[in-house]
């Protein structure tokens, strides 16, 4: 990702986790998915949808812990 894809995905992240959200479903592309687990060690992200959209995208479950 660049800086700049960095920066919005880093942003829509933050906004999908405000307040005292801890899980989510967010469709993600292997590179977020890939930073998600980089940038937040203790996030877990379980698949829950295996067919990808045509732009490669899966669903996941993305738990935030503390």
């Amino acid at each position: 990702m660049t800086e700049t894809g960095i920066e919005a995905f880093e942003s829509f992240f933050s906004e999908s986790f405000a307040g005292a959200v801890r899980i989510r479903e967010l469709r993600l592309s292997s590179t977020e998915r890939d930073y998600i687990a980089s940038r937040y060690p203790r996030a877990s992200l379980k698949a829950i949808q295996t067919k990808a959209y045509p732009d490669d995208k899966l669903w996941f479950e993305v738990v935030l812990h503390t």
